[in-house]
């Protein structure tokens, strides 16, 4: 099982269970399965966020109550802490109604070997840099909470500005959070500018969109330092919960860029995935192509950020808060992860 899907396995498990008939495979709620689990061989998640540790099986979504010896599905959330050790058990089976330990046989799982996404599978791609936001606070050594501009002002809206108190991280997420104070609002960035630039590689950011609300502008982007070279791997505009927007920018003013359409995109987390390769850029949602395009590539380092932003001074594209906008909201952000070839 993955670090990326936040396994915790330990050895307090299997003193809690009796032997139960041993399943072939570890299944996820999905439907999904990996390979058959084999003693001394690593366990790894195909796709997913669930996790052992000494009483539960947990998911983003579900929690699996381990405690008593027997299964139980709990509603809410939880997460467990990274780590590697042994545990005694043949397979594991989560589904939306069960886990089944049996405690026959031996299997390590290891943490240090992620499953790579579906765009990259099968590939030589290696995680290079990520972020779970595991801890307590924002980690200094990979993000500030200014951005690149030097001053406090992104949208370029007066009546806008960015507060480093918006900024936070705790269970499992960094949140950023916009407020209305009288008639100005204030909002939030994480960047990499001053700690790590990229080129080329598989970015994938799971987050979840801000609730509607006109003039809401959050982004998740990589950016070169100039006007020029823009890569936006999402941007959403809280007047329509239907829409985001997936482009990137390059010469002078030019750019390509796709609108994937949703029945909502606010009602849950997605992953938001770009494949930067020299001669071309491809988007994804969920995993699934959105786009692709080989005019123009970026061929320079870029820093990552993402951003929650109201009203658009630059253009009347944004748009403004009215009445409607809710006077507080935030943009979740699961994980960061950043995948080059080896």
């Amino acid at each position: 099982m993955s670090s990326y899907a936040a396994a915790a396995l330990t050895l307090g498990l299997m003193a809690q269970f009796a032997p139960l008939a041993p399943t072939s495979a570890l299944m996820l709620g999905d439907g999904r399965t990996t390979a058959p689990v084999v003693e001394g061989k690593p366990i790894e998640v195909a796709i997913g966020f669930y996790a052992l540790d000494f009483a539960r099986v947990t998911s983003r979504d579900e929690s699996f109550d381990l405690t008593g010896g027997a299964p139980a599905l709990n509603g809410g959330s939880a997460r467990a802490s990274a780590g590697s050790s042994t545990v005694s058990f043949a397979s594991v089976s989560v589904t939306k109604t069960s886990v089944q330990p049996d405690p026959t046989t031996t299997a390590t799982v290891n943490p240090t070997t992620p499953t790579l996404p579906p765009p990259i599978s099968r590939t030589n791609y290696q995680l290079v840099w990520s972020d779970e936001f595991n801890g307590t606070s924002v980690d200094a050594s990979k993000w500030n909470k200014v951005g690149p501009w030097g001053h406090s002002v992104a949208s370029g809206w007066a009546n806008f500005s960015y507060l480093t108190s918006n900024v936070s991280v705790a269970n499992g997420l960094a949140t950023i959070t916009v407020h209305k104070s009288g008639s100005n609002w204030n909002g939030g960035i994480l960047s990499t500018d001053t700690t790590k630039r990229f080129q080329y590689g598989f970015v994938e950011v799971r987050a979840k969109l801000p609730p509607k609300g006109p003039g809401f502008w959050p982004g998740i982007w990589l950016y070169g330092g100039t006007s020029s070279d823009e890569l936006d791997m999402m941007e959403w505009l809280g007047r329509d919960v239907t829409t985001v927007y997936q482009t990137y920018h390059y010469g002078s003013g030019q750019q390509q860029g796709v609108s994937p359409k949703s029945s909502d995109w606010t009602t849950d987390y997605h992953l938001f995935q770009m494949k930067w390769e020299p001669s071309r850029i491809t988007y994804y949602i969920d995993n699934v192509q959105t786009a692709s395009w080989t005019q123009g590539v970026p061929a320079r380092q870029m820093y990552l950020m993402f951003n929650f932003d109201v009203g658009d001074g630059v253009s009347p594209w944004g748009g403004y808060p009215d009445g409607s906008t809710p006077t507080t909201a935030t943009f979740n952000v699961d994980y960061v992860r950043v995948y080059q070839h080896s």
